[in-house]
């Protein structure tokens, strides 16, 4: 969820800067953003799909209940019951929406969120061009009808999708109007409680809409804190890390799940499920290893240019 607020704030920034100046942005071709997001996202997504076949089918070796769902433990048979390879699987992902037809691909259950993300790269010029025209029809009447949406009973997936699009236009919004405040320690602090507050109703309500706003408000806070953070006093070295995992985030995501899966298949052919905390602790580090090794091989090829590893900063 926060995810899709840090996505609208930095697809919209450049954007954001030129509205927030009062000056209206150049008109953006459609085809020419699609083509430089497709640049950008696809090879490691389709990257991201073999690395789950070929992990898939060794873990399947080792251990096929775990990927068929049935070991008998009812969060693990949860996780996994939605993967595999049938066509609900692979037709979907082939085309960029993976888990839109309520079945994941392979184990990698967490690619549902680039489905999203593809619909709202794909509204993301018209949007633009309405928000070029009014900020209240962009910032409102959008996010309105979207939320308006929840009355639906049993939204399918497109329905979904459009109902957690305000989440996405709250980080946009952000891009307008956070380049202009200060960095303080007393916002971060606000932005901190915003967010507790925000997770906390989030977790609470059973209505989705709230739900949504809940959403809207600890993503939002979680994009403002990260923005407004004093640069000062912050550990060089530290700032470093950050940036490092952030660039490698996109394969990290893409990859992690299946190597997950994969290390759990192994330790509980070997020896039953394990119980202590070493595993997700051990599993985190080596499957960041392995996915940053992944972004080696495909991703870093697909850089933009501002963000081309070993490149001299100001």
């Amino acid at each position: 969820m926060v995810f899709f607020a840090l996505s609208g704030f930095f697809i919209h920034l450049r954007a954001g800067e030129t509205l927030r100046a009062g000056t209206a942005p150049p008109k953006l071709p459609a085809g020419r953003f699609l083509a430089r997001r497709a640049h950008r996202l696809v090879a490691p997504y389709g990257f991201a799909l073999l690395v789950t076949v070929l992990c898939d089918l060794v873990g399947r070796a080792w251990f096929p209940a775990l990927y068929a769902g049935q070991t008998g433990d009812v969060l693990l048979d949860q996780t996994f019951a939605r993967g595999g390879y049938a066509t609900d699987n692979v037709l979907p992902a082939l085309v960029l929406l993976p888990s839109s037809l309520g079945h994941d691909f392979g184990s990698n259950g967490p690619l549902w969120s680039l489905a999203y993300e593809v619909i709202y790269y794909l509204l993301y010029p018209a949007w633009l061009a309405v928000r070029r025209r009014s900020a209240l029809a962009a910032f409102g009447a959008v996010p309105a009808a979207c939320l308006a949406l929840t009355l639906l009973p049993g939204a399918p997936f497109l329905p979904l999708v459009l109902i957690h699009y305000p989440i996405w236009l709250a980080g946009a919004f952000l891009a307008e109007r956070l380049p202009g405040l200060q960095p303080s320690q007393r916002s971060v602090m606000l932005s901190a409680a915003l967010f507790a507050a925000g997770l906390l109703g989030h977790r609470a309500s059973n209505w989705l809409a709230a739900s949504i706003l809940a959403t809207i408000l600890f993503g939002g806070a979680a994009v403002t804190a990260c923005a407004l953070a004093p640069g000062r006093g912050c550990p060089a070295w530290w700032v470093r890390l950050f940036e490092y995992f952030g660039i490698r985030s996109y394969t990290i995501y893409m990859v992690h799940m299946p190597f997950v899966s994969l290390l759990g298949a192994w330790l509980i052919h070997a020896g039953g499920r394990p119980m202590h905390g070493w595993f997700a602790a051990g599993g985190a580090v080596l499957a960041i290893g392995l996915s940053c090794a992944c972004f080696e091989l495909c991703e870093r090829h697909f850089l933009h240019a501002r963000l081309r590893v070993g490149q001299a900063r100001a």
